[in-house]
């Protein structure tokens, strides 16, 4: 005569597959949050990275003899720019303290076209680490003095 019920054996099976799922589970809400982080991170940078572009245009339309002369070279000048109050006074690359919004590091390259110094091209990246890895977004552009004909 057979009993009616469970085993211990099909209670432990039964627990064993309930765990795993619950696993899955949780492993895939994990993932989404990461990347729920990393696309409002890269939605930050792509901000951060089109406003120092925008500056960098106007700052080329008060000067272009200044902006030329004092912020590009044929080699490419090197700018941190680190504040939200965007400025000329932070020349190099960004050091481990020149954070902007305690996440991002934003520079901006500039350098005088070869053999044509009426253009400069214009890189900006702003860089972070996520999960262990450097991201960065990045836009570049050629600026002349349109003023100019």
């Amino acid at each position: 005569m057979r009993e009616k019920g469970q085993s211990l054996f099909e209670i432990i099976i039964a627990i064993a597959v309930i765990a795993v799922a619950l696993t899955a589970i949780l492993g895939l809400g994990t993932q989404a949050l990461g990347n729920s982080s990393t696309s409002q991170k890269r939605t930050q940078a792509t901000r951060a990275t089109a406003q120092a572009m925008e500056w960098i245009r106007a700052e080329r339309d008060t000067s272009w003899d200044e902006f030329v002369e004092q912020y590009a070279s044929t080699s490419g000048e090197v700018w941190c720019l680190d504040s939200v109050q965007l400025g000329w006074n932070n020349k190099g690359p960004c050091g481990p303290g020149e954070i902007l919004d305690d996440t991002f590091r934003r520079e901006a390259t500039l350098t005088v076209r070869s053999g044509d110094d009426r253009v400069v091209e214009v890189e900006v990246v702003t860089l972070w680490e996520d999960r262990g890895e450097t991201l960065r977004v990045r836009t570049d552009t050629a600026l002349t003095d349109w003023r100019r004909n």
